[in-house]
């Protein structure tokens, strides 16, 4: 009944339900932590993250205009973070559940964080109390680097 359960076999090979489906598990690691300077872009996890002093106001899952605190990093989720989004305040733990991204998967996704908290997560957007309402404020753009 366990939508993420996994068993592992002789060799080394875990395989995982992913909802309705079976799958071959490879190790995954947390996202390695680093600093996101404005201006400046970096790359992590296949995404290239750009910040750039905001011209306009965009609010999306991949591009957001925020008001950072102090130095922005790009990292994993972890224990207890939160963001709050139109309909609420929730853990990214229950978010990544609700919108059935599989266990394995849930250490790839890029969270911005700052001095206070989270500003965004790739593919969802940004939290809400922290997005700019008006300029200034500094733009994050996330696109996928080409391989």
């Amino acid at each position: 009944e366990n939508p993420s359960a996994r068993a592992s076999f002789p060799g080394g090979v875990t395989v995982a339900r992913q909802y309705d489906r079976l799958v071959k598990l490879t190790a995954a690691e947390p996202l390695r932590t680093v600093e996101l300077p404005c201006p400046g872009t970096v790359e992590i996890g296949g995404l290239r993250v750009t910040a750039i002093p905001a011209e306009t106001l965009v609010n999306g899952p991949d591009v957001f205009t925020v008001r950072p605190v102090g130095t922005m990093i790009l990292r994993s989720r972890e224990p207890g973070d939160e963001i709050t989004l139109p309909g609420g305040t929730k853990s990214l733990k229950k978010l990544y559940i609700d919108r059935k991204i599989p266990a394995s998967a849930r250490l790839q996704i890029p969270v911005l964080a700052d001095e206070a908290g989270i500003l965004g997560v790739y593919s969802i957007g940004p939290d809400a109390k922290r997005r700019a309402d008006e300029l200034p404020g500094v733009q994050i753009r996330f696109s996928k680097t080409e391989k």
